[in-house]
């Protein structure tokens, strides 16, 4: 007969902690941040600034794509490709400031997700990091702080 108690207390237990879980659990992320709080404080706005630049850090951004190959051909150097023995491949081609859409230097994707992951993807994320980064420091930033005019 006890446990028969034990277990019914128990069942009631949970039911009760079922029924109102949704209101226990239905409070927000301490890690969240909105756009009013993130380009309202100098600090955060600094970070928001940050990670745009990260996307021309990228290894098949900028700085591991374009600025590698980007016009590497003078007049002690010849880069493969510029003969008549040798098929150009997208690198001889960027030597030779032809950058073309096709280029496989800076038209890749990640063949895991299919996801773009070259130069053009992220030279357009980093710019629409910037446009959220200026729209965000308008809306929300006191500009008569320095440091929010400042990063504006």
């Amino acid at each position: 007969m006890k446990n028969i108690i034990k277990i019914l207390v128990l069942a009631l237990f949970s039911m009760l902690c079922v029924a109102c879980s949704e209101k226990f659990l239905d409070a927000p992320a301490k890690s969240s941040m909105d756009q009013s709080l993130i380009f309202s404080t100098p600090a955060l706005a600094k970070e928001a600034i940050a990670g745009m630049l990260q996307s021309f850090a990228e290894t098949n951004s900028y700085r591991g794509r374009y600025i590698v190959c980007y016009g590497t051909n003078t007049d002690v150097d010849v880069r493969n490709g510029l003969s008549g023995t040798k098929i150009p491949d997208g690198k001889a081609f960027l030597s030779n400031y032809k950058t073309n859409v096709d280029n496989d230097q800076m038209n890749t994707s990640d063949q895991s997700s299919g996801a773009p992951n070259n130069f053009y993807s992220m030279a357009y994320q980093g710019i629409e990091r910037a446009n959220l980064a200026i729209n965000g420091l308008r809306t929300y930033a006191d500009l008569n702080n320095w440091e929010l005019a400042q990063i504006l």
